[in-house]
């Protein structure tokens, strides 16, 4: 997938992936250094971007993400580790880390939302396929050009 943003103040926002599971931090951190898990690049809480290349606020911003979902059974067991690859403004930030587990503390379309959007759950559990979430928490945040793109296994 490709998101393209920009935020003309510091405030935070993210972008969720398609299972919810991984949650790319947007946060003003330009210059911060060592930039944290909770910084631009971050795998939210969880994984501190490899380098920060965050650019300062009111600068247009891209991330490139690759991701694949853990792969399920009819019975729920593993059958395969997710893993996720993304880029910041060019740079890779988190490099092919797998996972077998939901990774965000916060799944978006389980709070604060119309009855349509808990029926997701079921059809990610069925399928392993949901939609993009793009996180703002109130700030002007402006995205554009959104591509999301199927990968072959």
């Amino acid at each position: 997938m490709r998101s393209l943003w920009s935020r003309p103040r510091p405030e935070e926002t993210a972008v969720s992936t398609s299972t919810a599971t991984i949650e790319m931090q947007i946060y003003d951190s330009a210059g911060a250094d060592p930039p944290t898990d909770q910084d631009e690049g971050s795998r939210y809480r969880f994984a501190a971007p490899l380098v920060n290349t965050a650019r300062p606020v009111g600068q247009w911003q891209v991330y490139d993400i690759r991701f694949y979902a853990p792969r399920h059974d009819a019975a729920g067991h593993l059958l395969k580790a997710g893993s996720i690859t993304a880029w910041l403004n060019e740079k890779v930030v988190q490099g092919g880390i797998a996972f077998t587990e939901p990774r965000s503390p916060y799944t978006p379309y389980k709070h604060g939302v119309p009855d349509f959007s808990r029926g997701i759950e079921k059809h990610l559990i069925e399928t392993g396929k949901g939609p993009l979430f793009l996180q703002d928490h109130g700030s002007p945040t402006r995205f554009r050009n959104e591509w999301l793109v199927p990968l072959d296994e």
